[in-house]
């Protein structure tokens, strides 16, 4: 898929409720933004309850990781990388991900 700036990509999804989602950096980033239009849960790691958290539906999960000076440092996430897992509560939930470099 084609990003009109290499440093900016959006990307949807549909997660469902009865697997955890590996949500992958689509491009080198340091922010991440997930909108989530239904109530999903947010895991760093899928096998472990306690780091979860709830999004309600039109919630927001957002990640400002840089290293160090833009431009200068490398990314945070190189494309690729799971950042974090995500599941629906009830049904599925559409997600709308915004990668910055």
């Amino acid at each position: 898929m084609a990003n009109a700036n290499p440093r900016y990509a959006i990307r949807t999804l549909t997660i469902p409720a009865d697997v955890w989602t590996p949500i992958t950096a689509a491009i080198p980033c340091d922010y991440l933004s997930v909108c989530s239009y239904g109530a999903a849960r947010v895991r760093s790691d899928k096998d472990d309850p306690t780091t979860e958290k709830h999004l309600d539906s039109g919630g927001q999960e957002v990640i400002l990781a840089p290293i160090g000076m833009m431009l200068t440092a490398p990314p945070r996430f190189k494309a690729g990388d799971v950042v974090f897992f995500m599941r629906a509560v009830t049904g599925t939930s559409a997600l709308e991900i915004t990668f910055i470099y």
